[in-house]
């Protein structure tokens, strides 16, 4: 499984989301074969200590506009045959994410996640994993396309110990 990550982090923001990006593409390394990118605006003093997490690192200029992104990430999803795309940015651009979900390639479409996105449009991705929302927030995601994991249940940074089994890899 050919997998693209798109994550950012910076002594403002913080380490998470490349710290999970990292976690996830660890995971699947070991359980499934397949190349990991990851595609990010972060610097290299930042991303140090991630890098050997990674097959290999697309890098982008920082606060990139749409005209700029939709063609990195749709060559680079051509290109690579990317299977899933894990986004886990601060902040997300739905029309971005639903030309990705609406692209026809000569590939399948690859399957979308966003992490700690709850706030994202219906029908915006495939899949939304928020362990900082109450679950009460799933009902905007009922009738829609995309599948919401909301709550502390689904935390990608917990201990092994206390991770829900519903987000085991098989």
């Amino acid at each position: 499984m050919n997998t693209l990550f798109w994550a950012d982090g910076s002594a403002q923001m913080g380490l998470g989301h490349l710290f999970r990006t990292a976690l996830i593409a660890s995971a699947l390394k070991e359980h499934r074969d397949g190349v990991s990118t990851l595609f990010t605006s972060s610097q290299d003093d930042v991303l140090s200590p991630f890098k050997k997490k990674f097959d290999t690192i697309q890098r982008i200029p920082d606060k990139p506009s749409y005209e700029i992104i939709v063609p990195l990430l749709t060559t680079l999803i051509e290109r690579t045959n990317i299977s899933l795309v894990v986004i886990d940015r601060p902040q997300y651009p739905p029309d971005l994410c639903h030309h990705l979900k609406q692209s026809k390639t000569r590939h399948i479409r690859p399957a979308i996640v966003a992490f700690g996105a709850a706030d994202m449009p219906p029908n915006c991705v495939d899949m939304v994993i928020d362990a900082n929302r109450n679950e009460s927030k799933i009902s905007r995601f009922k009738g829609s396309s995309t599948t919401a994991l909301l709550g502390p249940r689904f935390a990608a940074l917990t201990p092994a110990s206390q991770r829900s089994p519903h987000i085991a890899l098989p």
